[in-house]
């Protein structure tokens, strides 16, 4: 299955700020990189992300038929009353086994939308195959990373691309695998 991240980050490197409410850890970013997101979001079928990621965008998600969102989260029974089969499911199974059920019901690509956290479990397993990246101009200072460990994994930019005049690029990579 091809695994696409898709992720915004400060020019330091930040995807979020800790000391922020899960509603505003990008309010730094533009107008684009949610442009972006949103038509990158809408075309995809099946996407991936971690319990803190869903906690911060469950008040905006729009559950419909033919989409699947996948809750990477230690304790799957703590959102039990909000599963919706085939719409919105919760799983403490790793991300290989999953991709491996969801290969046998004809799913071929989905996005993941972060979260250091499964970020990280992706990359570990290497299953990720392409990044999208929307680099902001501000630097924050003190946030999150895209990973939680130290990890090395080599890049091949594919394309980049300038957004608007305040100079925020949006860069695609395909990962190399490591041997």
């Amino acid at each position: 299955m091809k695994i696409i991240l898709i992720v915004v980050t400060s020019l330091d490197g930040i995807t979020y700020q800790k000391n922020k409410s899960p509603e505003s850890h990008h309010e730094w970013t533009s107008q684009e990189d949610r442009d972006f997101f949103n038509k990158i979001r809408d075309e995809s079928s099946l996407i991936f992300m971690g319990s803190k990621t869903y906690e911060g965008a469950r008040h905006q998600m729009v559950h419909r038929d033919g989409k699947l969102r996948i809750v990477f989260t230690r304790n799957p029974k703590k959102y039990s009353q909000e599963k919706i089969p085939n719409q919105l499911e919760f799983t403490n199974e790793n991300p290989s086994t999953i991709i491996k059920e969801l290969e046998k019901k004809g799913f071929t690509e989905a996005l993941l939308v972060g979260g250091a956290e499964i970020t990280t479990e992706f990359f570990r397993e290497n299953l990720v195959s392409t990044i999208y990246q929307t680099i902001e101009p501000v630097i924050v200072g003190v946030g999150v990373g895209i990973l939680t460990k130290d990890m090395k994994i080599n890049l091949e930019l594919l394309e980049s691309k300038k957004l608007n005049e305040k100079g925020t690029l949006l860069l695609k990579y395909k990962v190399i695998k490591n041997q």
